[in-house]
């Protein structure tokens, strides 16, 4: 298995769990996304960014943020600039050529790698006419996962991209701080309440003799 996918089962279901974890946290407030003062706001909250990329579906293209003509502050574009840097060191074309076919990349996979790599706490998708731009928000306070979340994060990851599912959902777990039993056959999880009212859950994942998920399955303990 490739550098990059390896990468993406570590990053790819976590980030696609914290998105989930903070829709909760900002419902259907859009974001509005102020280059010059660094930051995006919902409503009454706003986080600092770093740059990713963007996308531009008239092109058919994802453009790194670091690439001649992207115009973004330097200061904004730290994260996707060390990225670059380690594609090019460990000779990685995903993260060291800055301009991709859309048929040969998937933005949010290489974006979310991009937020496991820097540390950001949650990836954005920011559209704007034909053009989306990809960002990353730090010093979000999350809600706390929920059994559904995590479990609909790992399907789709694994939907998008060919990841070693076993690996993907124990890293999964431990990005949420939640710690996982079992043997090669079965992961066993059991994720705390949500709130005062809520109950503990318990996800099992099943394998397949050659490292597939079979189920997963979610109960109230």
């Amino acid at each position: 298995m490739s550098r990059v996918l390896d990468l993406a089962g570590t990053h790819l279901p976590a980030t696609l769990a914290r998105g989930e974890r903070f829709v909760r946290l900002v419902g259907d407030t859009p974001g509005i996304l102020d280059l010059d003062d660094g930051r995006i706001q919902f409503g009454d909250k706003q986080w600092p960014i770093q740059i990713v990329g963007t996308t531009d579906t008239e092109a058919h293209a994802w453009v790194w943020a670091w690439a001649d003509g992207q115009p973004f502050p330097e200061e904004l574009t730290i994260t996707a600039r060390a990225l670059r840097d380690m594609g090019k060191r460990e000779l990685l074309p995903e993260f060291g050529e800055a301009i991709w076919h859309l048929d040969d990349i998937q933005p949010y996979v290489v974006a979310a790698i991009a937020r496991g790599w820097g540390l950001a706490d949650v990836l954005y998708r920011v559209p704007i006419d034909h053009r989306a731009i990809y960002v990353l928000m730090s010093d979000v306070t999350l809600p706390a996962p929920k059994a559904h979340e995590l479990a609909n994060a790992l399907t789709t990851a694994i939907a998008m991209v060919p990841i070693d599912h076993r690996r993907a959902t124990v890293d999964l777990m431990a990005d949420a701080r939640i710690p996982t039993t079992g043997v090669d056959e079965v992961v066993l999880a059991t994720v705390p309440p949500s709130g005062p009212d809520g109950k503990p859950e318990s996800v099992t994942i099943t394998f397949t003799p050659q490292g597939k998920i079979a189920d997963v399955g979610v109960v109230i303990v």
